[in-house]
C-alpha cells in the first residue's frame, strides 16, 4: 500500500483540524492557497498551484513543500515545451488512458484544467500511488478553509464541478488496482467516491 491524502481547500477541513497533525505524518499534496490556512500543521509534501492566479497575483507564489511543486496551466496557454504533464482537459474530454510517469524535476509544469483536487489525482496515480484520499474536497463554489470566517471575501465565480469526470477516474483507477477514497464529510465528491471516516483511516494507514 502506498497511500496520499490529497488536500483541498473546502471548509469541510475545518471540522478535521485536530487531526492535521497526524495527517501530517503522511505523503501528502496540498494546492493554491491551502498554506495560509492557520491550522495547517505541516509542509505538504507536493504542492500543486494554479500558474494564471500566481502571475495575476492572487495565489502564493512559491508554496513551501517538501518534495516538488506543480504549476498547473490549461492546454491553451503558452508552457514550457520540456518536463510537462499532459492531464485531461475538463471532466467530458475522452483522452487516452492515463501513462505512469517519472518525474524528475522539482518544479513540473502540467498543462490541463477542470478542478485543482482533479488534477492532482491525475499526477499522484502518475507517481505510483495507489491509495488516494481526498480531504477538503468538496466541489462546491463558495468559502475556502482559510477564509471561511472572515466576513469579506472576493466572490468565488467557479461553477459547481460536474461528477462524471470523477467516476470516470474513478472506474480507470480501479481497473489498475487503484483506490479514490473520500474523507471529506459532506462533501459532493462524495457522490462519486466510497466515503471513509478521517479519524478510522489514519488509525489504519501505517506512517
Amino acid at each position: 500500500m502506498n497511500p496520499i491524502f490529497i488536500l483541498g481547500a473546502g471548509p469541510s477541513l475545518d471540522a478535521q483540524k485536530r487531526l492535521m497533525p497526524e495527517v501530517g505524518k503522511h505523503t501528502t499534496f496540498g494546492c493554491n492557497r491551502l498554506a495560509l490556512w492557520g491550522s495547517l500543521s505541516f509542509m505538504p509534501t507536493y504542492y500543486a498551484s494554479n500558474l494564471d492566479t500566481i502571475e495575476e497575483g492572487l495565489n502564493l507564489p512559491n508554496p513551501r513543500c517538501k518534495k516538488r511543486r506543480f504549476l498547473i496551466r490549461p492546454k491553451d496557454k503558452q508552457m514550457p515545451t520540456e518536463h510537462v504533464f499532459q492531464g485531461r482537459w475538463s471532466n467530458v474530454e475522452k483522452v487516452p488512458r492515463m501513462r505512469f510517469l517519472c518525474f524528475k524535476r522539482r518544479t513540473q509544469f502540467v498543462r490541463s484544467g477542470y478542478t485543482m483536487t482533479f488534477i492532482m489525482a491525475q499526477l499522484a496515480i502518475a507517481m505510483r500511488f495507489d491509495t488516494l484520499y481526498f480531504l477538503g474536497c468538496d466541489l462546491r463554489p463558495g468559502p475556502h478553509v482559510f477564509d471561511m470566517h472572515e466576513e469579506e471575501r472576493p466572490e468565488d465565480f467557479i461553477e459547481t464541478p460536474k461528477l462524471d469526470g470523477w467516476e470516470e477516474l474513478r472506474d480507470e483507477a480501479k481497473s489498475r488496482g487503484i483506490s479514490l477514497i473520500s474523507c471529506t464529510p459532506g462533501g459532493r465528491i462524495n457522490e462519486a467516491l466510497p466515503y471513509q471516516e478521517l479519524e478510522e483511516v489514519l488509525g489504519a494507514v501505517p506512517v
